[in-house]
Parts: C-alpha cells; sequence; structure tokens
C-alpha cells in the first residue's frame, strides 16, 4: 500500500536510523504517510517523524500542460511547484484554486484566493533583455470587507515569490471607480507610473518638480491631490530599484491606511 503524492503534508523519520526498518513495512513505503493516520495509530511513534511538504498536483487548462511545462522551464529553468505558483498569485497552496496555462511567449496563472474573495489572473513572460515580468489581470475582490487590508496581504504573498524566483517587475492596473480605488492605494504599496505633463502642470510649486507618483506620494500634499484629482492608470512595481520599497514612515502610513 503506497500513500497518494496528492498529500498537503508528508512525514518523514525524524531519526534516520530507522529509514531502514521501516522501508520494511508496507504501509511506510518511501516514508510517507498521512498526518491523521500516525496520530491515531500511535502518539508515540508520530514523536519519531518530522513533517515536509508534498507537491500538490496541478491543475491545467485543456491540452496545455505540455506547453506550460516548457514555458515554466523557459522562464524559470525548472517546474516550479504548487506552493510557488501560488504564492505568485498572491496565494497560499492550502486556501487556493488555480489553473495553470499558456498566452503568447509566457505562462498564465488562473486563481481564487478562498479566505480573501479574491479571484484573478496574472502572466508571466521574459522582456527582450531576458528581465522576467508578472502582469497581473482581472484582479477581483468580491468582498468589500476589509478589501483594502486584503489587497495589502495579497500583494505582500505576490512580492515576497517575486523576490525568491527572480521577477524583476509587477505590473498592474491601479484602477479608479466606483468600487475601487487602486489608484491610491496601489502607490502606497510602492507602485510607480509617470504623471502625464498636463498633471504636472497643475502641482502647487512645493511640489511642482515631481514626475511620477513614487515622487509625489512622498509629500502628504501630493497624496491628498492625487486621492482627489488621480485617475486609473497602469502601475510597475520594480523589485530591483529602492524606490520599490517602502521606507519606516511609508509602512507606517500604509498600515494607518489600511490596517486601522
Amino acid at each position: 500500500m503506497e500513500l497518494s503524492l496528492s498529500l498537503t503534508k508528508t512525514f518523514i523519520p525524524a531519526n534516520l536510523s530507522l529509514v531502514a526498518s521501516i522501508a520494511e513495512t508496507e504501509i511506510f513505503s518511501k516514508f510517507m504517510i498521512h498526518k491523521t493516520l500516525i496520530r491515531d495509530a500511535s502518539p508515540d511513534l508520530a514523536a519519531n517523524y518530522i513533517a515536509i511538504p508534498v507537491p500538490c498536483p496541478i491543475c491545467f487548462f485543456l491540452d496545455e500542460e505540455h506547453e506550460a511545462r516548457l514555458q515554466c522551464h523557459a522562464l524559470f529553468g525548472r517546474m516550479l511547484h504548487f506552493e510557488e505558483l501560488v504564492a505568485l498569485c498572491g496565494g497560499d497552496a492550502e486556501k487556493t484554486e488555480m489553473t495553470v496555462g499558456v498566452v503568447e511567449n509566457g505562462l498564465y496563472l488562473e486563481y481564487h484566493h478562498i479566505p480573501s474573495d479574491c479571484i484573478g489572473s496574472c502572466r508571466i513572460r521574459q522582456t527582450a533583455d531576458s528581465r522576467l515580468v508578472l502582469v497581473n489581470e482581472h484582479v477581483r475582490f468580491l468582498s468589500r470587507d476589509k478589501v483594502e487590508k486584503k489587497k495589502y496581504c495579497w500583494f505582500s504573498r505576490q512580492k515576497t515569490a517575486c523576490e525568491v524566483l527572480g521577477i524583476s517587475t509587477i505590473h498592474i492596473t491601479g484602477a479608479r471607480t466606483s468600487i475601487s480605488q487602486g489608484y491610491y492605494y496601489y502607490p502606497l504599496f510602492g507602485f510607480d507610473a509617470p504623471l502625464p505633463t498636463e498633471f504636472c502642470r497643475f502641482l502647487p510649486k512645493e511640489i511642482a518638480h515631481c514626475r511620477t507618483l513614487i515622487n509625489l506620494f512622498k509629500y502628504q500634499q501630493g497624496r491628498k491631490i492625487w486621492f482627489l484629482q488621480g485617475f486609473s492608470c497602469e502601475m510597475m512595481f520594480d523589485l530591483h530599484n529602492d524606490n520599490g520599497t517602502l521606507s519606516d514612515d511609508e509602512e507606517l502610513l500604509v498600515c494607518h491606511c489600511l490596517l486601522g
């Protein structure tokens, strides 16, 4: 009897000297056993085991698995684990549904992060100068309850995954609609965009030199003006630029605005 690889946890002997004897028993084939099975069978036995992650099965769009695996190898040099792909979507492995496919010259991820009621998709591609970029598409939060806090947590997970996997920039649309204030909150996270000349022309002289959102948001007056007069636009988070890292004061500002 061999337990399925689709379990979210596997257990191996903490004491490697136990491996030989355990391998001889049928139920411990390949040293795998489910947490519940160990606990129910013998608490003493469970103490001899440590938990390690087991790759969850990845769901692919119909007829796209082969090409998606090739794209992943081309981008990252290997096939990413389920947990890594989910993290790129801003989710966590135990509470996110995800499907993997392909787009032209890139990888496509579609997801639903259940705790935050977030659905969306993103694509990952390589630029002409061999940089990896992640483009968020159609990110939607289905509940307004603490939605800005949820956005912050979602992006924090995505940013960390991108840093680990060598992605250089993250792109998103900062929308201003009746149900979204992404145009204002994403710059607080460190997203940047050029300011149109026409917009800069009417800035007060104290901040008239500002030409990007990052520069504008360094000033309380600039944040207030953008909150009142800002608009939807494409934004980019540069993981290789210090401008993409919030200062201590800016972190406090985000916490005040989003987390209460």
